[in-house]
């Protein structure tokens, strides 16, 4: 089938899988393919993506969707948050990092002078997944990889480099790299001399619809293209799908529910965040900033559940499953669960955090297991609401994009653990519609994001909190946070 001209390709490297679409001008997907993102764990604390595999996986399913040489407007791609590094070429110096890898946490500890300059940066206390302390660890046990970095970025960046031998990043990117002062748009020479990273290995930064290159002959051929696309810069998974979300104006607070829900609360002006447990990072729209964080396992950790219990996944669960929660009512019959089975991120940075389940009884079943998962999850974007709140700023609406489009019940327990009204886009995959409003701007289909944001508007509903459930639901959450993250 012939492919009409004018789509955009988005290109989506999540934490489980890489999808490559087709989208038209009105993000109507044309076409889709996907496969598992080839994450390695060869340890307990490790998570590692060869960026030579992924490209093979991006290879195979850009091929398979036969998009044609002289159809593609522009590309755009994001990605799930890591740190990759790069030599002068800007090829791979072995595997990237991910999020949820966990060895460079004791590096991050810091003195009083670093933590001041990580205020700055929006990034307090410092963490494990800064590039500061991870390229610390590499420098400590692989000197030698190390001595061959020449520039850092995230997977996203370098996909971008692979399709255009550019190596570039975005602002929100920028922003988690704990090198960044956000409310300034620049990279700060202070904190990247605190943690001794040169500045010579920070890219350039780029708006995220910004042209990071055209797609190089090279790739062109493996990919089945023809070569001078226009290649966005792109920015990460979670920041895209709030845009897609409708994340264009001060006050919208957006939440993308993936493997970890990520939070943005946005804002006009940049809110100092030197105390608290929010993050604050340039967002993807020009001029507003994003104050909240990236949690730990939520969706994840759900579909953890499903598999132990023996599904193959939480719809299968449900399927089953779903009528025994509904009698046994919010608050899962005195049972919690705290979903952090790869470290608590926002609101409790503490990266040793464990998943746990209390309250169990010899009455017990696999529903309350599973019900337990969904209310902790839930509780978790709760309790980030909360740490926005707790700031001063006024959360009045919940726009939820991602992998609880169509899951009423857990949008449920979201509105109600939150007091709020959720807007949930029926579009499950949002950070791939992101990628491609990014590439349509790019390509100047649109004159702006605001502009693309409205053309590619997935259908939503709204769901309200349930005042009958609620105080159930609230003592269940109380329950929940006197577990506490399970490790300090």
């Amino acid at each position: 089938m012939a492919t009409p001209p004018g789509v955009v390709l988005a290109i989506d490297v999540g934490s489980s899988r890489t999808r490559v679409t087709l989208l038209d001008r009105e993000g109507r997907a044309l076409r889709h393919e996907a496969a598992p993102t080839p994450v390695e764990c060869p340890a307990p604390g490790r998570s590692e993506l060869r960026l030579d595999r992924l490209w093979g996986v991006l290879r195979a399913a850009v091929r398979a969707l036969e998009p044609g040489e002289s159809a593609v407007a522009a590309i755009g791609v994001t990605g799930l948050m890591s740190t990759a590094f790069l030599d002068s070429e800007g090829s791979a110096v072995g595997s990237a990092m991910l999020w949820n890898d966990d060895r460079a946490a004791p590096f991050a500890a810091a003195g009083e002078d670093l933590a001041r300059l990580t205020a700055r940066t929006a990034r307090r206390p410092p963490n494990g997944e800064m590039w500061g302390p991870r390229l610390a660890w590499l420098g400590l046990n692989e000197p030698r990889r190390r001595a061959a970095v020449a520039r850092l970025g995230t997977v996203k960046d370098a996909v971008v480099a692979q399709l255009t031998g550019r190596v570039v990043t975005d602002p929100t990117s920028a922003s988690y790299s704990g090198l960044f002062e956000v409310a300034a748009g620049s990279w700060s020479a202070a904190a990247a001399a605190a943690w001794e990273v040169g500045e010579e290995l920070l890219p350039p930064v780029l708006a995220a619809a910004g042209l990071a290159g055209e797609l190089a002959p090279a790739a062109a051929t493996e990919l089945g293209l023809a070569p001078g696309i226009p290649v966005c810069a792109g920015a990460p998974d979670g920041s895209v799908g709030a845009l897609a979300a409708g994340g264009v104006g001060a006050g919208r607070t957006v939440d993308i529910a993936g493997t970890s829900d990520v939070i943005n609360h946005l804002l006009d002006r940049p809110s100092s965040a030197e105390a608290g447990p929010t993050v604050l990072n340039a967002f993807v729209a020009p001029g507003l900033w994003g104050l909240g964080g990236p949690t730990g396992m939520t969706g994840g950790a759900l579909d953890w559940t499903a598999r132990l219990l023996g599904y193959r996944s939480v719809a299968a669960a449900l399927a089953v499953l779903g009528p025994e929660i509904d009698r046994i009512g919010p608050g899962a019959g005195g049972v919690s669960f705290r979903p952090h089975l790869s470290g608590s991120r926002f609101p409790e940075w503490r990266s040793a955090a464990a998943g746990s389940i209390a309250g169990l009884r010899p009455e017990h079943g696999a529903a309350h297991l599973l019900a337990a998962a969904l209310e902790g999850a839930a509780f978790t974007v709760a309790a980030g609401l909360e740490a926005i709140r707790d700031r001063g700023e006024t959360v009045r609406e919940l726009r939820v994009g991602g992998g609880l489009a169509g899951e009423g019940r857990s949008l449920r327990l979201r509105a109600t653990a939150a007091g709020v009204p959720v807007r949930a886009s029926l579009e499950p995959e949002m950070s791939t519609l992101g990628a491609g409003l990014l590439a349509a701007v790019g390509a100047g289909l649109f004159d702006d994001l605001p502009a693309a944001v409205a053309a590619f508007a997935p259908e939503a509903v709204v769901v309200e909190p349930d005042e009958a459930a609620a105080p159930a639901l609230a003592a269940a959450f109380d329950r929940w946070r006197e577990l506490g993250p399970g490790a300090p």
